[in-house]
């Protein structure tokens, strides 16, 4: 899948997209994530994409199915509402950590997503940007 198809998905349902600030990643069931509603695609080992951007972190996840962007159930959290993100290595990958008014949002970030070579490149720009700060 080309990373055009989530930014499609997003523009579809009115979400800003930056084009190579998308990577993929398993969520982890959390209060946060709930609360911003994703409660419904939030099950163990679901994956989302998630897209930084201008107003914030866009959040949509991959269908079972056919491993396409679910576009309706796509969750924008605001930049305003977003008071910190780690990134933490890990054995096997990265534990990335959205801490928000509404509580934390967790994923696990695997270092390649299979069908998906742009997620591999944009997580070292990420990574890069993440240590400058």
């Amino acid at each position: 899948m080309d990373e055009s198809v989530v930014g499609a998905a997003l523009l579809e349902r009115g979400i800003t997209f930056h084009a190579g600030m998308s990577i993929v990643g398993i969520v982890r069931p959390t209060v946060g994530a709930y609360k911003y509603g994703l409660g419904g695609v939030m099950r163990i080992n679901k994956e989302h994409v998630l897209n930084f951007n201008g107003h914030g972190i866009s959040v949509m996840p991959l269908s079972d199915l056919n491993g396409r962007p679910s576009a309706e159930d796509a969750v924008l959290i605001p930049t305003d509402q977003i008071v910190e993100t780690r990134i933490s290595m890990k054995w096997l990958g990265f534990n990335l950590v959205i801490e928000t008014q509404k509580g934390p949002v967790e994923y696990k970030v695997r270092h390649y997503a299979i069908g998906m070579p742009w997620h591999r490149e944009n997580l070292a720009a990420l990574l890069l940007a993440a240590r400058g700060k």
